[in-house]
């Protein structure tokens, strides 16, 4: 689409290297490093994934500023179109707007209609019924190559830290307290960890190694009964060229959590829920050495329009409430390639059910190189619960003390 349509529109070239998410951080590094004596940077526009927010926030040019400069409208953008949630939870920072929503994978539930119909079961409304779901199918079909559920429990990975964490949310659990402490050793990170690992037993031993990735392909190639993970494993369910189980997966609203914090409850705006989400924003870098051209790209590339078209087309990138009732997303709503019949579901997750990781600088290192290493090292075997949550909370202090 940039190819065939913007450039041609605006004369503005546009170049998009497609690198792993653990590289893109690295290039924000190196670009708010190099701008930081006040120097142009290498890139225009940053992607940020939500839990980078905090550490990068004052790299942005505020998304306020930038609507002001009526000279450079994109027609009909109407930001208050994006879901007021996203804006909030995936582009905004210490009462500022710092982006501008770019995509929403969030945790919904999918399951194998088929199955829970041969076994007579009825979809789970509660933690409880989740957990004795997953046990029944994986007691009936583990003989067949299908587990009850699946996981992205890989050692030292974010996707770690993700699984964990819409399980700690639903069981009362939360990172920080209302006093932005660390706050592990509860009885609720307690629960949520125990229900996780219980969640294990039911899952296939090679969990240990996959990421959302390894994850998708579980629930895709037949191998998982159900389970709760990011919506924008569904469309590929029903992708004829790469699913097994076309048109056999539904989703559903998440089960009630056990028990949840309030945000008010937890600190560096927190917000406990068990549709846990991986949001992402688009921001333009003060640094940019083409920033008009970036915002104009910037505004386009999230209008209605892109976007709806993007939706029909399968990006299942839902941040606008015109992407829920646009006819072209509409017409995907059905069993076809690039389906978009989980919508309202996803919808609902957005604007009722989602939990967001805590907005501190720390977050994004404390993640993957605390939470996850020792969330790794109690999903195999090395340790147990209280041990885990005791060495998150000392090592989690020891490093802000050092900030």
């Amino acid at each position: 689409m940039i190819r065939e349509e913007f450039t041609p529109l605006t004369g503005i070239e546009v170049d998009w290297p497609m690198v792993p998410l653990d590289q893109v951080l690295a290039k924000t590094v190196q670009d708010t490093i190099a701008g930081a004596d006040g120097s142009k940077g290498h890139h225009d526009i940053f992607y940020w994934d939500q839990a980078w927010l905090a550490r990068f926030a004052n790299e942005s040019i505020d998304v306020e500023e930038l609507l002001d400069r009526k000279e450079l409208a994109y027609p009909g953008y109407d930001f208050g179109d994006f879901l007021p949630q996203l804006v909030e939870g995936t582009a905004s920072h210490g009462g500022r707007i710092v982006g501008v929503p770019f995509d929403i994978p969030i945790f919904i539930m999918m399951y194998r209609k088929d199955i829970l119909d041969e076994l007579r079961l009825q979809v789970p409304k509660t933690m409880g019924e989740y957990l004795d779901t997953v046990r029944a199918i994986d007691a009936a079909k583990r003989g067949q190559g299908i587990h009850g559920t699946v996981g992205q429990w890989k050692t030292g990975h974010f996707s770690l830290q993700c699984d964990a964490s819409a399980w700690i949310w639903a069981h009362g659990g939360h990172h920080f307290s209302a006093e932005n402490r660390p706050d592990y050793v509860t009885e609720g990170n307690a629960k949520g960890l125990r229900y996780m690992l219980e969640l294990g037993k039911h899952m296939s031993p090679d969990v240990r190694e996959w990421d959302w990735d390894g994850q998708a392909a579980a629930l895709t190639q037949g191998r998982a009964g159900i389970v709760i993970s990011w919506s924008e494993f569904f469309p590929a369910c029903d992708d004829p060229d790469s699913s097994r189980v076309v048109g056999l997966v539904e989703a559903a609203d998440c089960p009630v959590e056990d028990a949840k914090l309030l945000p008010d409850q937890c600190g560096f705006h927190e917000t406990p829920g068990i549709s846990r989400q991986g949001g992402s924003c688009l921001a333009l870098s003060k640094h940019a050495p083409s920033a008009d051209a970036a915002w104009v790209f910037m505004q386009w590339a999230t209008s209605a329009d892109v976007t709806a078209r993007a939706n029909a087309d399968g990006a299942d990138t839902p941040i606008r409430r015109s992407n829920y009732t646009d006819s072209r997303v509409l017409a995907k709503k059905r069993l076809v390639r690039g389906t978009t019949r989980h919508f309202d579901v996803t919808r609902r997750a957005i604007e009722t059910r989602m939990g967001t990781s805590p907005h501190l600088p720390a977050w994004v290192t404390l993640a993957a190189e605390v939470n996850a290493t020792e969330l790794g090292r109690l999903t195999t075997g090395k340790q147990g619960v209280e041990e885990t949550l005791e060495a998150i909370q000392k090592k989690t202090v020891a490093f802000l003390a050092r900030q």
